[in-house]
Protein backbone atom coordinates (compact mmCIF):
# COMPACT_ATOMS: atom_id res chain seq x y z
CA UNK A 1 0.00 0.00 0.00
CA UNK A 2 3.13 2.58 0.83
CA UNK A 3 4.32 1.93 -2.92
CA UNK A 4 0.55 2.68 -4.14
CA UNK A 5 0.74 6.14 -2.39
CA UNK A 6 4.37 6.48 -3.11
CA UNK A 7 3.87 6.29 -6.75
CA UNK A 8 0.49 8.30 -6.88
CA UNK A 9 2.60 11.42 -5.31
CA UNK A 10 4.66 11.04 -8.21
CA UNK A 11 4.77 14.20 -10.40
CA UNK A 12 4.93 12.18 -13.13
CA UNK A 13 4.85 8.46 -14.23
CA UNK A 14 7.29 7.29 -16.71
CA UNK A 15 5.29 6.68 -19.92
CA UNK A 16 5.82 3.23 -20.13
CA UNK A 17 5.10 2.22 -16.68
CA UNK A 18 1.71 4.76 -18.00
CA UNK A 19 1.14 2.51 -20.79
CA UNK A 20 1.03 -1.31 -19.16
CA UNK A 21 -1.05 0.35 -16.17
CA UNK A 22 -3.73 1.29 -18.77
CA UNK A 23 -3.46 -1.56 -20.40
CA UNK A 24 -4.05 -3.82 -17.55
CA UNK A 25 -6.95 -1.54 -16.67
CA UNK A 26 -8.51 -1.74 -20.24
CA UNK A 27 -8.20 -6.04 -19.93
CA UNK A 28 -9.75 -5.96 -16.80
CA UNK A 29 -12.38 -3.77 -17.88
CA UNK A 30 -13.43 -5.98 -21.29
CA UNK A 31 -12.98 -9.37 -18.86
CA UNK A 32 -14.87 -8.19 -15.50
CA UNK A 33 -17.75 -5.97 -17.52
CA UNK A 34 -17.61 -6.80 -20.75
CA UNK A 35 -16.81 -3.36 -21.97
CA UNK A 36 -13.72 -0.94 -23.46
CA UNK A 37 -13.00 2.13 -21.40
CA UNK A 38 -14.63 5.22 -23.74
CA UNK A 39 -16.23 8.17 -22.13
CA UNK A 40 -16.64 10.18 -25.61
CA UNK A 41 -20.88 10.19 -24.95
CA UNK A 42 -20.74 10.81 -21.50
CA UNK A 43 -21.04 14.63 -22.14
CA UNK A 44 -23.77 14.11 -24.92
CA UNK A 45 -25.79 11.86 -22.57
CA UNK A 46 -25.65 14.73 -19.82
CA UNK A 47 -26.23 17.32 -21.89
CA UNK A 48 -29.43 15.37 -23.03
CA UNK A 49 -30.59 14.67 -19.42
CA UNK A 50 -30.03 18.47 -18.95
CA UNK A 51 -31.95 19.46 -21.84
CA UNK A 52 -34.22 16.97 -21.15
CA UNK A 53 -35.56 18.41 -17.64
CA UNK A 54 -35.63 21.93 -19.18
CA UNK A 55 -36.61 22.02 -23.30
CA UNK A 56 -37.81 18.04 -23.63
CA UNK A 57 -38.71 18.66 -27.53
CA UNK A 58 -34.54 19.62 -27.95
CA UNK A 59 -33.64 15.88 -27.20
CA UNK A 60 -36.49 14.26 -29.69
CA UNK A 61 -33.68 14.55 -32.48
CA UNK A 62 -31.72 11.46 -34.03
CA UNK A 63 -28.76 11.96 -32.02
CA UNK A 64 -30.37 12.05 -28.20
CA UNK A 65 -32.13 9.00 -29.77
CA UNK A 66 -29.79 6.30 -31.21
CA UNK A 67 -26.46 8.12 -30.75
CA UNK A 68 -26.02 9.54 -26.95
CA UNK A 69 -29.66 8.78 -25.31
CA UNK A 70 -29.69 10.73 -22.11
CA UNK A 71 -28.45 8.54 -19.30
CA UNK A 72 -25.97 7.96 -16.55
CA UNK A 73 -24.50 5.45 -18.03
CA UNK A 74 -20.93 3.71 -18.08
CA UNK A 75 -19.33 6.38 -19.94
CA UNK A 76 -20.67 8.74 -17.50
CA UNK A 77 -19.10 6.76 -14.74
CA UNK A 78 -15.47 7.09 -16.59
CA UNK A 79 -15.82 10.81 -17.35
CA UNK A 80 -16.56 11.63 -13.35
CA UNK A 81 -14.06 8.72 -12.52
CA UNK A 82 -11.39 10.69 -14.78
CA UNK A 83 -12.07 13.89 -13.50
CA UNK A 84 -12.13 12.64 -9.34
CA UNK A 85 -9.00 10.57 -10.04
CA UNK A 86 -7.38 13.76 -11.32
CA UNK A 87 -8.04 15.79 -8.86
CA UNK A 88 -7.16 13.23 -6.04
CA UNK A 89 -3.91 12.47 -8.14
CA UNK A 90 -2.80 16.28 -8.05
CA UNK A 91 -3.77 17.20 -4.99
CA UNK A 92 -1.76 13.99 -3.58
CA UNK A 93 1.42 15.05 -5.95
CA UNK A 94 1.10 18.69 -4.75
CA UNK A 95 0.99 20.12 -8.02
CA UNK A 96 -2.86 21.25 -7.94
CA UNK A 97 -3.56 24.44 -9.16
CA UNK A 98 -6.26 26.62 -11.22
CA UNK A 99 -4.86 27.87 -13.87
CA UNK A 100 -4.84 28.72 -17.41
CA UNK A 101 -3.04 27.04 -20.00
CA UNK A 102 -1.54 29.65 -21.94
CA UNK A 103 1.55 28.31 -24.42
CA UNK A 104 4.10 30.37 -25.98
CA UNK A 105 2.81 28.56 -29.61
CA UNK A 106 -0.66 29.90 -28.75
CA UNK A 107 0.02 33.62 -27.81
CA UNK A 108 2.76 33.34 -30.96
CA UNK A 109 -0.04 32.96 -32.99
CA UNK A 110 -3.28 34.22 -31.86
CA UNK A 111 -2.78 36.63 -29.28
CA UNK A 112 -2.62 36.34 -25.09
CA UNK A 113 -6.22 36.98 -24.99
CA UNK A 114 -7.63 34.05 -22.34
CA UNK A 115 -11.14 34.31 -24.29
CA UNK A 116 -10.13 33.26 -27.76
CA UNK A 117 -8.70 30.08 -25.87
CA UNK A 118 -11.86 29.16 -24.09
CA UNK A 119 -13.98 29.59 -26.89
CA UNK A 120 -12.07 27.69 -29.32
CA UNK A 121 -11.96 24.65 -26.65
CA UNK A 122 -15.38 24.95 -26.15
CA UNK A 123 -17.01 24.87 -30.11
CA UNK A 124 -13.57 22.24 -30.62
CA UNK A 125 -15.20 20.14 -27.65
CA UNK A 126 -18.57 20.10 -29.21
CA UNK A 127 -17.56 19.04 -33.17
CA UNK A 128 -15.14 16.43 -30.88
CA UNK A 129 -18.26 15.16 -28.77
CA UNK A 130 -20.73 15.52 -31.88
CA UNK A 131 -18.19 13.49 -34.32
CA UNK A 132 -17.16 10.79 -31.96
CA UNK A 133 -20.71 9.98 -31.60
CA UNK A 134 -21.29 9.71 -34.24
CA UNK A 135 -18.53 7.32 -35.28
CA UNK A 136 -18.37 4.99 -32.59
CA UNK A 137 -16.22 6.58 -30.19
CA UNK A 138 -12.97 8.85 -29.58
CA UNK A 139 -9.70 8.59 -28.68
CA UNK A 140 -9.91 6.31 -25.66
CA UNK A 141 -12.86 4.19 -26.98
CA UNK A 142 -12.02 3.97 -30.84
CA UNK A 143 -7.79 4.21 -31.08
CA UNK A 144 -7.02 3.33 -27.32
CA UNK A 145 -9.50 0.28 -26.51
CA UNK A 146 -10.35 -0.62 -30.38
CA UNK A 147 -6.46 -0.36 -31.25
CA UNK A 148 -5.91 -2.83 -28.18
CA UNK A 149 -8.38 -5.54 -29.42
CA UNK A 150 -6.65 -4.88 -32.80
CA UNK A 151 -10.33 -3.90 -33.88
CA UNK A 152 -9.82 -2.71 -37.75
CA UNK A 153 -12.04 0.72 -36.78
CA UNK A 154 -9.98 1.04 -34.19
CA UNK A 155 -6.99 0.83 -37.00
CA UNK A 156 -8.35 3.24 -39.10
CA UNK A 157 -9.33 5.56 -36.72
CA UNK A 158 -5.69 6.10 -35.87
CA UNK A 159 -4.34 6.36 -39.29
CA UNK A 160 -7.38 9.29 -39.66
CA UNK A 161 -6.15 10.88 -36.51
CA UNK A 162 -2.71 11.21 -36.80
CA UNK A 163 -3.07 12.58 -40.64
CA UNK A 164 -5.92 14.80 -40.23
CA UNK A 165 -3.94 16.24 -36.79
CA UNK A 166 -0.77 16.73 -39.08
CA UNK A 167 -3.04 18.51 -41.77
CA UNK A 168 -5.32 20.67 -39.19
CA UNK A 169 -1.54 21.78 -37.67
CA UNK A 170 -0.30 22.84 -40.45
CA UNK A 171 -3.37 24.92 -41.49
CA UNK A 172 -3.40 26.46 -38.67
CA UNK A 173 -0.29 27.01 -38.07
CA UNK A 174 1.84 26.74 -41.06
CA UNK A 175 5.38 26.38 -41.19
CA UNK A 176 5.72 28.74 -38.30
CA UNK A 177 6.14 25.68 -36.22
Amino acid sequence: MDWIIEQMRKKTWSPYAAGVFFGLVNVLALIMISKPLGASSAFGKLVGLGLSGVFPKAVDIMYFKFVAPPAVNFTVIILLGVVIGGFISSKMSGDFRWRTVTDEQWIDMFGPAIWKKWVVAFLGGIILEFSAGLAGGCTSGLAISGTMQLAPSGLIFIGGLFTTGILTSLLIYGKKW
